[in-house]
């Protein structure tokens, strides 16, 4: 039996020829004569080259049926069994692609004329492009262009054995050709030149080069390599060392069994250059001898580290070399690639190494990790070699040095998509807000170069507005990449799932549950979510650039995320995994109202705003699911944090949803209604505000708690107080004084308090408002509460700051603000800035009181809040005093200027104010 894949697949027997006309046979039968020297190809991937990303449900069952189909045209014999997989059994030169092999590393150890033939019998081998008629997918169309490329790397040293045998003349019109179809590979380029130069046809091995310029400077954006420069310089000063039997040193085509040169990339790096110059720096340190270049799939690191070796390459006297990973699964074959990516023969990577110092690249090493240990070996073997190897997780060996690739920034990522989408076509004209939509796109993708190139791709069909709208969807709208590309690369489904394939089954399956997280997570919710201990899988997750780690937190960049969404949804296990998540924020959340009113609420705050996105996700799910309880602890416990520091239209939108269920508890709901009617107001709708609040009260029958009756009531009276119906206003707070008096409630007694003590304020009635709020400070202290004294003393202070001695006040502010700021709580911050403007007026400082005014303004209106209308006089009448002394026009340009400043800089001028 005779196998030949180095064209149409071909099958042959004792009879003659053998037909296997079914497609899928075709393809089965390829994909184990590619890998016929591995002991067993693995079934999942047998199904990946059959099916691709999308296998039907019964592929394992239907990849069995084609094997016992296989076996009847091929002989039972011939394809065997094993543990996890099949192989095919082949006799000796009874496969063209293992004779070609064999031709080529005979070429390597004969005489020049001997090489060429024999190269040349290797070459006769191939009947077309290989396995043209097999409909190949994944690994197996990426093992089709292996031999495509050792074919050309054989032609490429065919021609080299020519040249040195005088050839030139013969070879020339040949490479003419083989440069124009093959216009990136810089040898081809050299040898013609070379080969034109010997011919006499000096003029038009100049032309030559200016072509291969050209095209590399134009489709790639690279200059030509050194070694093109050199030889083009030789050319231009006809050197002697050109002549034949002369061959220079390191001239690209000069010497036999040289190997295939660096691979240029096939377009412009953008935005690495921070990046790149680090990575040299690196390099350029003696004791820096392995570089690994991590991070997730898509993210450019093949194209990083051929940047990086073209940029180095000079500085290392055997140049730089390329040895692609890709089609590789068995880690034993490593060492085998390496040395056919040196051109030695197997077992001789060293020996090349160790002659001349070499850049090493070796792409795509995480799927053969456990060959790790044979690159220490290399580089103990060759002291003046360096490697730089990608790979979605670290090697773990001795001397290695990590550089994670980190995602484009905005300017460049969008500079890619421009470029990418004019590639394919230039007429492209962008409309208005384009710029800014294509800008947002690259943010959604993450800045992942493999997603930002698929998208604009899509702008042969899609204008930007079409492609932001699909995002939701982005791993079955990035589908469609270069047809030259890896297979791993043609999609961004299949880039995320080349590393989820290296995965176990368990961190699979974890991957899968954290898919649910929103904005990054904790090992503890991890843990929650996932019903196990994950640290082990986080760990893995993390080393393979699925997970991103930082200050103790874990996340899945969303296009990551959205491929665990898919598979989690397709194993029919996306309603678990994300109750289980609703649950994990429901214990989180438990306790927030009164823990964010205790000495512990900067640590409240802290945790619910680093956790807000999967707290908005686990609500909403409650909500969706009809969980009236889980959705109204929620609201009852996070009503503060939206006033404090969150987003009040948000807070507004899930409040009523969580109140429009039918059911939960009387006390959950009535703390729910109190936090509903809080946050209306706070954005001044003061009749919904009120109505919320009475149905809140309304239900104090029924839950029995007077506490926090006493707490609603005070509520309705500061919904009085701003109607300006003090009496009313005065006899709640007044009430609440003596309940909370009575049952010794600290915080409360000192909340009562300050209300009341605005309200006789509000009234007219200052000296009793300064008694009853300078009590009101001196209870909070007590209290503990950071949120609640720095509430207390500005409301004092800004009674006090019309005294004849303003330092008390002035301290009071210094430290209200020092508070506030520590909390990071937007109305302290908002009260403060306004409040110190009017100081700032006082001392004489118009323009900082209206930069603060415009400040507070701008951190006002992005929380979507109001002035409270018991503020809004004060503030105004500092407003009008601004205004006199700066003139209208100074007072708008100097608020306008105010509102863009940064918060930390808005409060170093409120702070300097009040400590003069």
């Amino acid at each position: 039996m005779e196998f030949a894949i180095l064209g149409p697949l071909r099958v042959s027997g004792p009879d003659g020829s053998i037909d296997i006309n079914a497609p899928k046979q075709r393809a089965l039968l390829a994909m184990l004569l590619i890998e016929h020297r591995r002991d067993v190809v693995p079934a999942e991937r047998l199904i990946d080259v059959l099916w691709g990303e999308h296998p039907p449900a019964t592929a394992t069952k239907a990849l069995q049926v084609l094997v016992s189909q296989l076996r009847r045209a091929v002989g039972p014999e011939t394809i065997v069994t094993r543990p996890g997989g099949y192989a095919i059994e082949l006799g000796d030169g009874t496969l063209d692609l293992e004779r070609f092999r064999t031709l080529v590393a005979q070429a390597r150890d004969a005489e020049p004329a001997q090489a060429a033939e024999l190269l040349r019998e290797a070459l006769a081998l191939f009947r077309g492009t290989p396995l043209a008629d097999a409909p190949l997918m994944g690994p197996g169309m990426i093992g089709a262009e292996r031999i495509a490329g050792a074919r050309l790397d054989a032609l490429e040293q065919r021609i080299a054995y020519d040249l040195e045998l005088g050839r030139h003349a013969t070879v020339a019109g040949e490479l003419e050709g083989l440069a124009a179809e093959h216009a990136y590979r810089e040898r081809l380029h050299a040898q013609l030149m070379l080969a034109l130069y010997r011919s006499g046809r000096q003029a038009d091995a100049l032309e030559a080069y200016r072509r291969a310029r050209h095209v590399l400077i134009e489709d790639v954006g690279l200059d030509p390599s050194p070694e093109l420069r050199r030889l083009e310089a030789a050319i231009l000063s006809h050197d002697p060392a050109l002549e034949l039997g002369a061959p220079p040193a390191g001239a690209p085509s000069a010497a036999p069994l040289e190997p295939p040169p660096l691979p240029l990339p096939p377009t412009p790096l953008l935005g690495r250059d921070e990046d790149l110059e680090t990575a040299a720096r690196l390099l350029a340190d003696p004791h820096v001898r392995l570089l690994t270049l991590t991070g997730p799939g898509g993210i450019g690191k093949s194209h990083f580290a051929l940047e990086l070796a073209h940029r180095i390459a000079p500085s290392f006297a055997g140049g730089a070399r390329f040895v692609a990973l890709a089609a590789l699964e068995d880690p034993a074959l490593v060492a085998t690639e390496i040395a056919e990516a040196l051109g030695a023969s197997e077992g001789g990577a060293a020996a090349v190494l160790s002659r001349h110092a070499v850049l090493l690249v070796i792409d795509n090493f995480e799927q053969v990790l456990d060959a790790a240990p044979e690159l220490g070996r290399l580089l103990a073997a060759s002291p003046q070699s360096k490697l730089v190897v990608t790979s979605r997780a670290a090697l773990r060996i001795q001397g290695e040095h990590e550089l994670g690739v980190s995602p484009l920034a905005a300017e460049p990522a969008a500079e890619l998509f421009v470029r990418r989408a004019r590639a394919l076509d230039p007429r492209l004209r962008l409309g208005p807000g384009d710029e800014q939509r294509i800008e947002q796109i690259c943010a959604r993708l993450d800045g992942l170069a493999l997603a930002i190139e698929l998208a604009a791709a899509r702008m042969k069909v899609l204008n930007p507005t079409a492609i932001l709208e699909r995002l939701g969807r982005r791993l079955d709208l990035l589908s469609s990449g270069s047809r030259d590309a890896p297979a791993r690369q043609q999609t961004l489904r299949a880039a995320i799932g080349w590393s989820y394939d290296l995965l176990d089954a368990d961190t699979q399956a974890a991957f899968e549950r954290l898919g649910v997280f929103a904005g990054g997570f904790t090992l503890e919710a991890a843990d929650a979510v996932c019903g196990l201990d994950t640290l082990e899988a986080i760990a893995l997750l993390v080393e393979h650039s699925l997970l991103t780690s930082r200050d103790g937190r874990f996340e899945l960049l969303d296009t990551i995320r959205e491929y665990a969404l898919d598979r989690l949804t397709k194993a029919g296990a996306l309603d678990a995994a994300r109750r289980a998540h609703m649950h994990a924020y429901h214990d989180l959340v438990q306790g927030g109202e009164n823990g964010m009113e205790s000495a512990q609420t900067g640590e409240w705050l802290d945790r619910l705003h680093a956790e807000r996105e999967n707290v908005r996700a686990a609500m909403t799910f409650a909500v969706a699911e009809a969980e009236a309880d889980i959705a109204l602890l929620f609201c009852a416990d996070l009503w503060r944090y939206w006033i404090w520091r969150g987003n009040l239209t948000e807070g507004r939108e899930l409040l009523a949803a969580a109140l429009a269920l039918d059911g939960g508890t009387p006390a959950l709901r009535q703390r729910a209604l109190n936090g509903a009617g809080a946050v209306a107001s706070e954005q001044g709708d003061f009749g919904p505000a009120k109505r919320l609040v009475e149905q809140a009260l309304a239900l104090t029958p029924e839950v029995g708690d007077d506490t926090r009756a006493a707490r609603i009531s005070g509520n309705l009276g500061n919904l009085a107080l701003y109607e300006r119906d003090y009496e009313e206003a005065i006899a709640r707070f007044d009430a609440g004084v003596a309940f909370m008096r009575s049952i010794g409630h600290v915080r409360g007694l000192s909340l009562m308090l300050q209300n009341l003590g605005i309200a006789h304020a509000e009234a007219g009635q200052r000296e009793r408002a300064v008694e009853l709020l300078t009590e009101s400070v001196a209870v909070a202290r007590r209290a503990g509460d950071p949120g609640h004294v720095s509430s207390t003393l500005r409301t004092l202070a800004r009674l006090l700051l019309d005294a004849d001695e303003p330092r008390p006040a002035l301290e009071m502010l210094h430290e209200a603000m020092q508070l506030s700021h520590s909390l990071n709580e937007r109305p302290g911050l908002t009260e403060s800035l306004e409040t110190l403007s009017a100081v700032a007026a006082r001392q004489g400082d118009p323009h900082t009181g209206a930069l603060l005014i415009g400040a507070a303004g701008a951190l006002r209106t992005a929380a979507g809040g109001i002035r409270q209308p018991d503020e809004d006089a004060w503030v105004q009448r500092v407003v009008a005093d601004l205004r006199e002394a700066l003139g209208d026009e100074g007072f708008t340009v100097a608020e306008a200027e105010g509102s863009e400043l940064d918060l930390g800089d808005a409060v170093t001028r409120a702070l300097a104010l009040s400590a003069r």
